[in-house]
């Protein structure tokens, strides 16, 4: 008696959520197209061959969230989560335009030429890709970060600011995933 009890219990609740998905279906599909024209862009401008399109998709969902939470405002900590997804979303934006290695081009520039070498291939004449420094102030740019600048006081300066600015760019993409790993579960209206 009891497996039939069970068995008619579970049919009805199995009901009630057929029913309810029925009643939804209009919702469901109005919300499913206007998420897709909302999400078009980003859909189209989408690929598969690098990090950045991943950062794209996470970044506008989590602009569409940070507005829809500041718009109802529902909660006292409504102000602190949005906080925490515009700092994300900045985040995301210096990792993917990689921000932090670009800074350190500010203080350095260069001239580069293919120059002919000997050797050949296939009877074809070989060229050496040569590197010649205009002008560089790695000394200001340590200076940004003298804890970092000590770490690398062995190295020559030049490597020393390419190391830096790769250490940034990672511990910027460290923090982002950090924060969202911390504070994700309680974003949500």
């Amino acid at each position: 008696m009891k497996l039939v009890k069970h068995i008619a219990n579970e049919f009805a609740d199995r009901m009630r959520l057929f029913w309810d998905d029925i009643k939804n279906i209009p919702h469901n599909t109005r919300a499913g197209i206007i998420n897709m024209w909302k999400w078009r862009h980003v859909i189209w401008n989408d690929r598969d061959y690098d990090y950045a399109f991943i950062y794209d998709v996470l970044e506008f969902k989590l602009r569409n969230q940070m507005r829809y939470m500041k718009k109802r405002n529902r909660f006292v900590s409504t102000p602190l989560s949005v906080e925490q997804m515009e700092l994300a979303c900045e985040l995301i934006k210096r990792i993917r335009n990689d921000y932090y290695v670009n800074e350190s081009f500010d203080y350095y520039d260069f001239d580069f030429d293919f120059v002919p070498i000997e050797d050949e291939l296939d009877g074809k004449k070989l060229y050496e890709w040569k590197f010649t420094l205009l002008w560089e102030k790695y000394d200001d740019y340590l200076a940004l970060y003298p804890r970092k600048a000590k770490q690398y006081a062995s190295e020559n300066k030049e490597t020393a600011v390419r190391k830096i600015s790769r250490d940034n760019q990672l511990q910027a993409q460290r923090i982002l995933f950090k924060l969202l790993n911390q504070n994700i579960n309680s974003w949500w209206d």
